[in-house]
């Protein structure tokens, strides 16, 4: 049976907003080589980040954001892991002041400067209690308050951000998306997929606070939940589809469940009280797939659009939609219907991870590349 990537295909933030629409064809700025692997970018102070695999050996490289040209890399020995897919590192670094943290997909946290690559600390989790899920570590690096947390063992686990040290790690078997955290019963805790469930979790030593079985085929959770106010939204492939939970009752209650909202590896987006997202897989061809538009409050379906899939954000008040064979599209963010504004095709195929945008500049990779596209040339 063929199979698919299994990377943290995460709905990035857009860090700013641009006027207009996207109308004209976008121009290609540079693109540079950077190993396999279906890690996204992280942009700033010039630079922009990712890791790639050639030959035995994965690479955190810095490209120069305007040029494309190679500033520094940090290689070391890692396998490609090719499980029904080509393989390559999972997950997209996190930039954080001078600091850049990266994780690698069998367990190796970094933590290096961002200017110069010099490596500041490396924790192996391979050395504590996590296993490593069948694709490889996917998550993107969290940092609150000094700590380091990660989608590492069924419960998740935290690094002191400054030395690498570990403050709690629990056992099991993670999954692919990302932490996310809340306030629940008042008090900081994380939302967050395992290999088996989805569960909340206490910020401060990682102790189950609840948990909803949420069995996939290949323990493929691969999205992150939504949080809004006191519901929980998460979804999977595998015929087991979304739920909606209630957060403010004594135990969480759930609002309502579909099976036409399966999001495979795409976290969909909440905007204006309603969630855009792709139902079904994205690495099979001939499988039947859709963006769909749902009330997030019911569930209910509102329109659907076939045979469209790839990662979504938000671009003022329009869906940016990168398809999953490379093309650029900008759509109506509406619960009216599917209309489109513009479509352009420029990237490779296997444009699978979630681009990042600073201005009018988007930043993507497809399987071996790193490209930045400019949106209004």
């Amino acid at each position: 049976m063929k199979h698919r990537l299994c990377f943290a295909m995460r709905a990035l933030p857009f860090i700013l907003c641009v006027s207009g629409t996207l109308l004209a064809a976008p121009a290609l700025r540079w693109r540079s080589p950077v190993g396999l692997g279906y890690s996204g970018l992280a942009v700033g102070g010039g630079l922009a980040f990712t890791i790639g695999h050639k030959d035995g050996t994965d690479s955190i490289i810095a490209l120069d954001s305007d040029t494309g040209e190679e500033r520094w890399r940090h290689s070391y020995p890692q396998d490609s892991i090719p499980k029904f897919n080509p393989g390559g590192p999972n997950s997209t670094p996190l930039l954080a002041g001078e600091w850049l943290y990266a994780f690698s997909k069998q367990g190796i946290v970094f933590c290096l400067r961002a200017s110069t690559g010099e490596l500041r600390w490396s924790h192996d989790l391979r050395d504590d209690v996590v296993t490593m899920p069948v694709f490889g570590f996917a998550s993107t690096p969290l940092l609150l308050d000094g700590r380091l947390y990660l989608n590492a063992g069924a419960r998740g686990c935290c690094l002191d951000a400054n030395t690498g040290k570990a403050i709690w790690i629990t056992p099991g078997d993670a999954a692919y998306g990302d932490l996310v955290p809340l306030a629940y019963k008042g008090k900081p805790a994380f939302a967050l997929a395992n290999k088996t469930a989805l569960v909340l979790v206490s910020r401060s030593d990682g102790s189950l606070l609840w948990s909803y079985d949420y069995p996939t085929k290949w323990g493929e959770n691969s999205s992150t939940p939504i949080v809004s106010g006191d519901s929980l939204y998460y979804s999977a492939w595998w015929d087991q589809g979304a739920r909606l939970f209630d957060l403010s009752d004594d135990s969480p209650r759930e609002v309502w469940r579909s099976r036409e909202l399966q999001n495979h590896i795409a976290t969909p987006l909440l905007h204006d009280g309603h969630l855009y997202g792709f139902d079904g897989p994205i690495h099979r061809r001939k499988a039947k797939r859709a963006l769909r538009c749902a009330e997030f409050a019911t569930g209910k379906v509102l329109w659907s659009q076939e045979d469209l899939h790839g990662s979504i954000q938000l671009m003022d008040d329009k869906l940016l939609i990168l398809e999953r064979e490379g093309a650029i599209t900008i759509a109506e963010a509406s619960p009216q219907g599917y209309t489109q504004i513009s479509r352009h095709t420029l990237l490779g195929e296997k444009t699978w991870t979630p681009p990042t945008r600073i201005g009018t500049q988007i930043f993507v990779r497809d399987g071996h590349d790193a490209v930045c596209v400019d949106l209004q040339p």
